[in-house]
């Protein structure tokens, strides 16, 4: 059982795109990243899309439904369970942010 959790999330709003090309170079200096976002935010922000794929240290994961119940955030994480990644990147919405904080949660525990 979970006693005690401390799972820290820092919100930036704006662009998405002006966001992370001020954040990039920090954030790759990480050995490995996982990005979150849904297929829909990939096809429509395509710029993003781009600056991930151009790097191999950010693994993709660009299904995130909306609202997505317990089970689904369990079948992500079996999906990830052979990827090594030490930060999280939520581009998106509630449904994504709540999957990535799901996911650093039961990864901290689980792994």
């Amino acid at each position: 059982m979970i006693q005690n959790y401390y799972n820290p999330t820092k919100i930036l709003t704006g662009s998405s795109l002006e966001i992370l090309e001020k954040k990039y170079y920090q954030i790759t200096e990480i050995k490995k990243i996982l990005a979150l976002y849904s297929h829909g935010f990939s096809n429509r922000n395509k710029d993003i899309a781009n600056l991930f794929e151009n790097n191999k240290n950010i693994v993709i994961y660009n299904k995130i439904q909306y609202n997505p119940g317990v089970e689904y955030i369990f079948e992500i994480i079996k999906d990830l369970e052979s990827m090594d990644f030490e930060y999280i990147i939520a581009i998106g919405g509630g449904s994504v942010l709540d999957t990535a904080k799901a996911i650093s949660a039961i990864k901290k525990y689980s792994y």
